[in-house]
């Protein structure tokens, strides 16, 4: 098993920007150009209207990446890969091994996927994961990484169901609330968990 995310800077702060006051925003944003352009012009066609789709469409995304807890291009400082036998963390002028065997417990907390909501009414979320691993012996470390996309969501599902099946206990959550997940699933009920726990060969879920 190899997966591999970007690292974030332990001074990114997670916490998510609530976006849901955003379609307010926009639709007074798409109003007070049409007004202007009333003025401006003295007349609506219906070519005017369909040019102020795109911006209702567009304008979510690019006002959620100006909030301050979007990942730019410098909080990245390295990578974070889980292999075989260990996680590994690394900067320019650092790298830090830890081995599964010498695990005793991880806590994730993640933001789901950046620019992604998990459901219609939900946040377009920052895709920070804070992974807090606490070790048999000496003090525990914490690393952030990045869920940027689809794929990788998929593969941090692979490496959870990994670990799992190894016996380590983790204790998963997302989102400002700190909801409780499992392999980063937050719509859970008994038969799910049940079902996680058969999939897992009854590993510490």
């Amino acid at each position: 098993m190899n997966a591999t995310f970007p690292q974030i800077s332990p001074d990114k702060n997670p916490e998510e920007k609530d976006g849901l006051w955003l379609p307010i925003l926009i639709t007074f944003t798409v109003l007070f150009l049409g007004i202007v352009y009333y003025k401006i012009v003295g007349v609506f066609t219906l070519r005017e209207l369909l040019a102020l789709i795109p911006l209702g469409i567009g304008a979510p995304r690019f006002i959620r990446k100006s909030l301050p807890d979007w990942v730019r291009k410098k909080d990245i400082v390295g990578t974070l890969n889980f292999e075989d036998t260990q996680i590994t963390w690394e900067t320019e002028d650092q790298q830090n091994k830890l081995p599964y065997a010498d695990i005793s417990q991880l806590l994730l907390h993640h933001n789901y996927i950046r620019g992604k909501s998990y459901g219609s009414r939900d946040i377009l979320h920052n895709g920070i994961a804070r992974l807090t691993v606490l070790p048999l012996n000496g003090r525990s470390q914490t690393v952030q990484f990045l869920i940027a996309s689809e794929d990788q969501h998929t593969d941090l599902i692979t490496v959870l169901k990994f670990l799992y099946r190894l016996g380590i206990p983790i204790k998963e959550a997302m989102g400002n609330y700190s909801i409780k997940s499992k392999l980063l699933d937050v719509d859970l009920n008994y038969q799910k968990i049940q079902t996680y726990k058969q999939e897992l060969n009854n590993g510490r879920i």
